[in-house]
């Protein structure tokens, strides 16, 4: 399984140094499972030596491409490594998104703004319509000899 374990701040924004922050032996890490994406063309890893160790570098987790790299079979999802007590502030972990009432009150306003956008638009076409009937349609032969 992989982990995620966050992401390193670079100066070129391309190039991270992930060896200045090992953290080495086994680990318990706290998370939550992603899902990992297949492949959506382009290569989505590359790589580079640095300090005589080969890096990978990854701006999004592709399954398909990391796969020619690791030489086991990987599982369908990763496991998203939370911030918390004794977790190193480098790589910088990202907290999961809270979900509130926020949430439901955008898309409860969202609904009601189509519901309104509907019937108005329905009466200003019925509208429309209707007024159009009652005028006539000139003929452009009138004018003519």
């Amino acid at each position: 399984m992989l982990v995620d374990r966050g992401w390193l701040p670079s100066g070129d924004a391309a190039t991270a140094r992930p060896q200045d922050y090992p953290e080495p032996g086994e680990r318990e890490v706290i998370g939550m499972a992603i899902s990992v994406v297949r492949s959506m063309g382009g290569p989505a890893v590359r790589t580079f030596e640095a300090d005589s160790v080969r890096l990978l570098s990854a701006r999004r987790i592709d399954l398909d491409s990391l796969q020619r790299w690791i030489p086991y079979r990987l599982a369908p999802f990763a496991l998203l490594q939370l911030p918390g007590p004794g977790v190193p502030s480098r790589p910088v972990r990202v907290p999961p998104k809270h979900f509130d009432e926020s949430m439901h009150v955008s898309y409860a306003v969202q609904w009601f703004l189509f519901a309104v956008i509907l019937v108005v638009g329905s009466i200003a076409l019925a509208w429309s319509r209707r007024g159009g009937r009652g005028a006539p349609i000139p003929d452009p032969r009138d004018g003519e000899a």
